[in-house]
């Protein structure tokens, strides 16, 4: 009986120690398993935190210049338009770097953006009436800015210019040429220093340029004489290049000409007057967006100052 006794015992004590130890192992296990989860949790937590929102900002100044980086003393890379919309990445030294609404990156002095001004940021209403009535207007003022060429005449056309650029991207006819490149023709009309951009017939949208810096404005005669060849043409090749000095799309034409094409400038006070070397100049924002609505090939006619107008 005694042995027994000493057996029995002996089997309670061992189960006591395997129950321990096994409360023991759990105990561990459960620690290990919370800290594992505060771990995940927190990785977790940190891949699924919302990045810090981007704020969205506007360009009050015309022709206002983008850096390469947040100095004055850094290369242009850019300019932009009045009323452009951007997102703010940064700031730094008084500069934001900004994604501006064409696809280009650069710095541009915190002085030319608004955050708030609500003009500007609004989103465009579109409707073909409005549409109409913002393109007279852009016609109406862009010819007072071309005559007069003063302070006045220049913030009335860049407004009204605004207007109109913004409503006529948003045009089923715009949307239609953007997929169908290969309907697109292009006049050129000397008289209202202007670019239009035509589907099967129909102005869809156009552009303020500067042509060739010849006063007498007639057609090219000599090679150098910096006047802006007139006829029907079409484009050869598209290229891109450095801001300066073509900012920064190149549509070349097919002339006798040799170099004569339709480009970005650096010089974005001379649109709208006669000031090139033969070619035809858009402001550079102007020459991304013509860049992606034509093609090698897309015919051109360049009109001489007593034609029609647009």
């Amino acid at each position: 009986m005694k042995k027994f006794l000493n057996y029995a015992l002996i089997v309670l004590l061992a189960g006591f120690i395997t129950v321990s130890e096994t409360g023991r192992a759990a105990g561990q296990s459960s620690i290990t398993a919370v800290k594992q989860n505060l771990a995940t949790s927190e990785i977790s937590a940190s891949s699924k935190a919302p990045a810090a929102a981007l704020v969205a900002g506007a360009v009050t100044g015309h022709g206002v210049n983008v850096r390469k980086g947040p100095s004055t003393s850094e290369k242009k890379i850019h300019d932009v338009l009045y009323g452009s919309r951007l997102q703010i990445l940064e700031e730094k030294n008084g500069f934001y770097n900004a994604k501006f609404e064409d696809g280009t990156t650069g710095w541009i002095a915190k002085q030319f953006v608004t955050t708030t001004d609500k003009n500007l940021l609004s989103e465009t209403q579109y409707s073909s009436a409005a549409l109409e009535e913002s393109y007279e207007k852009f016609k109406t003022t862009y010819a007072a800015y071309t005559k007069l060429r003063n302070k006045a005449s220049y913030d009335e056309f860049k407004k009204a210019y605004l207007t109109y650029r913004n409503l006529s991207k948003l045009s089923p006819e715009y949307k239609n040429l953007q997929q169908n490149p290969a309907l697109t023709k292009i006049i050129i009309d000397k008289k209202t220093y202007t670019l239009t951009v035509y589907l099967n017939d129909k102005p869809v949208r156009a552009f303020p340029i500067a042509y060739g810096g010849n006063p007498d404005g007639k057609n090219k005669q000599a090679t150098g004489d910096s006047r802006t060849p007139e006829g029907n043409f079409k484009i050869g090749y598209k290229d891109v290049r450095p801001y300066e000095p073509v900012a920064t799309r190149g549509m070349w034409l097919e002339t006798k000409w040799s170099g004569i094409g339709i480009h970005g400038t650096p010089w974005p006070d001379s649109i709208g007057s006669k000031a090139s070397h033969g070619c035809v100049r858009m402001y550079s924002q102007d020459s991304i967006e013509l860049y992606k609505l034509v093609r090698a090939g897309t015919p051109v006619t360049i009109k001489g100052e007593t034609a029609a107008g647009i």
